[in-house]
C-alpha cells in the first residue's frame, strides 16, 4: 500500500507540473519562458519519483497476490508472466513505461504545445489501473469505470493545478490564479459527482455504510468540504501563501483515504452463472432490449 500512495502522489505531481508548462506559465508565441525552469526541474524529480515508486507497486501488488515478500516473486519468469499475460500486470506495466518515458522526455520541452502531449501520455499512464479496479462481474461495472476515471482525472486537475501554483514565483502566481481557480472548480466539482457515484455502485444501500470501508467515504466527503472552504479563502486572496500548503496537505490526506479504499473495498459475491460472452470480452451480454432499459439503463 506505501507503494501505491507514493506512486499516486508522484503521478499527481507529475501532472501538475505538466498543466503548470501546458496551460499556466508564460509563453510567447508557444515558446516557454525562463520561469518555466524550476517546474521542468521539479517534473524531472517526479516523474523519477513516480518511474520508481510505479515499479515497486507493481512488485508490491505481484507480491499480495502471491501472499509473499517483494524478494520471493523477484524472478524473470514471474515478472514475464504477470506482465504479459494477466490484465493487471499489463496495465501496471504500461505506467512503469509511461512514467519512465514522461522522465526522460521532461527535460525536452522547450513548447507547451509539447507539455500537452506529454500531459496526456501522463495521464494514460495514471489511469491505466482503473481500468482493474472493478470486477466485470459485478453490478454498474460500466458506471463505475466510468466514474472512477472521471474521479481520478478531476483530483489529479485539481491537486496538481494547486501543486503548479506552489512552484511559481509571485508574479507568475498572480497570473495563473485566474486560470487555476476556474481549473479547480470544474475539478471539485467532478470530483464530488464522480465519488458520488463510484461509491454508489459499491455500496448503495447496504448496512457497508456503518462499516470502517464507510466511514473512510464519509471522512473524504468531510475532508472535500473542507478544501471547498479553504478554496473560498483562497479565490479571496486571504493568506495564500500560507493556504495553499494546508490545502496541499489536506489533497495529500484525500490521495491516502483514496488509496485505502482501493485496498479495502467491501467484497461483492453473488451467485453467478457462466457467461461465454463476459469470458471472451470481459462484461456480460446486455439484456433483450425493452422500452425501459432502453430510456433508463446506465450501463
Amino acid at each position: 500500500m506505501l507503494f501505491d500512495v507514493a506512486s499516486t502522489v508522484a503521478s499527481v505531481a507529475v501532472l501538475g507540473c505538466l498543466i503548470s508548462l501546458s496551460f499556466l506559465l508564460p509563453e510567447r508565441e508557444g515558446v516557454l519562458q525562463p520561469s518555466a525552469a524550476r517546474t521542468q526541474r521539479v517534473l524531472l524529480i517526479a516523474s523519477a519519483a513516480w518511474f520508481i515508486t510505479a515499479i515497486g507497486n507493481l512488485l508490491a501488488t505481484l507480491a499480495d497476490i502471491f501472499d509473499a515478500g517483494i524478494a520471493g516473486v523477484f524472478r524473470f519468469n514471474v515478472l514475464r508472466s504477470f506482465t504479459t499475460q494477466v490484465t493487471l500486470g499489463k496495465l501496471l506495466a504500461f505506467q512503469v513505461i509511461v512514467a519512465l518515458l514522461v522522465m526522460l522526455f521532461s527535460k525536452a520541452i522547450k513548447r507547451n504545445g509539447g507539455a500537452i502531449w506529454i500531459l496526456l501520455l501522463a495521464l494514460s499512464g495514471a489511469l491505466a489501473p482503473v481500468f482493474q479496479s472493478h470486477s466485470s462481474s459485478l453490478g454498474n461495472h460500466g458506471l463505475a469505470i466510468g466514474s472512477l476515471i472521471f474521479h481520478v482525472v478531476g483530483i489529479s486537475f485539481w491537486l496538481g493545478s494547486v501543486f503548479a501554483l506552489q512552484l511559481m514565483s509571485q508574479s507568475d502566481r498572480e497570473l495563473a490564479f485566474t486560470r487555476v481557480s476556474t481549473i479547480a472548480l470544474w475539478s471539485s466539482l467532478t470530483v464530488v459527482i464522480s465519488g458520488a457515484a463510484n461509491a454508489w455502485t459499491r455500496l448503495r444501500l447496504s448496512a457497508d455504510w456503518a462499516s470502517s470501508y464507510g466511514y473512510l467515504i464519509l471522512a473524504k466527503f468531510v475532508l472535500t468540504i473542507l478544501l471547498f472552504a479553504i478554496a473560498a479563502r483562497i479565490r479571496k486572496r486571504v493568506s495564500i501563501k500560507k493556504l495553499l500548503p494546508f490545502e496541499l496537505s489536506v489533497m495529500a490526506v484525500i490521495l491516502g483515504v483514496g488509496a485505502l479504499l482501493n485496498r479495502f473495498t467491501p467484497q461483492e459475491s453473488a451467485a453467478a452463472a457462466y457467461d461465454r460472452v463476459r469470458d471472451f470480452v470481459g462484461i456480460a451480454m446486455p439484456a433483450e432490449p425493452n422500452l425501459q432499459r432502453v430510456l433508463f439503463s446506465l450501463v
